[in-house]
């Protein structure tokens, strides 16, 4: 797994150096996500986190397609890494937060997704892009309509504050 997460930031860099050939990071992401998901030796909770990673990468493909058909295969893939950033920071400081903070945790990354929003169009189904918020069982309290770079960005600046 740690030998995926290098692979993605390299892919990333040499995307942006040589202009590779579009969307390598969000296919990678896409299928290691989907990997995780499935792997019924790893823990549950890491599977759950896998496949709201996989659900937020296929969302982000359906709504920029249909929202914005003309962007580039670059801003897929730089969404699919900060999204990993995203919840990878997560679940860091979810592991090391005491019993009594992790909700605090919780909410604090569920309120920057949803204060960043990726598609500023209606979305007529809120239901999908806020099912994890509204579903029990998942740690992954997050908005799929986030613009993770963004979000990313602003919860290091909380994090930095406190």
């Amino acid at each position: 797994m740690k030998m995926r997460k290098t692979l993605l930031t390299a892919l990333l860099l040499l995307g942006t150096l040589t202009h590779v050939c579009g969307q390598e990071v969000y296919n990678e992401g896409m299928k290691m996500a989907k990997e995780a998901a499935d792997d019924e030796s790893s823990p549950l909770e890491a599977r759950k986190i896998a496949t709201f990673k996989y659900d937020a990468i296929q969302y982000l493909g359906v709504m920029s397609s249909k929202f914005m058909p003309d962007s580039s295969a670059v801003m897929l893939d730089r969404q699919t890494l900060a999204l990993f950033n995203y919840v990878n920071l997560f679940s860091k400081h979810y592991a090391h937060a005491d019993k009594k903070d992790k909700e605090t945790v919780i909410q604090l990354f569920s309120a920057v997704s949803l204060r960043n929003p990726r598609f500023k169009k209606k979305d007529e189904d809120q239901e999908w892009a806020l099912a994890y918020i509204s579903t029990d069982g998942f740690i992954t309290k997050f908005s799929l309509n986030t613009d993770w770079e963004k979000a990313y960005e602003d919860v290091l600046s909380l994090l930095k504050q406190h």
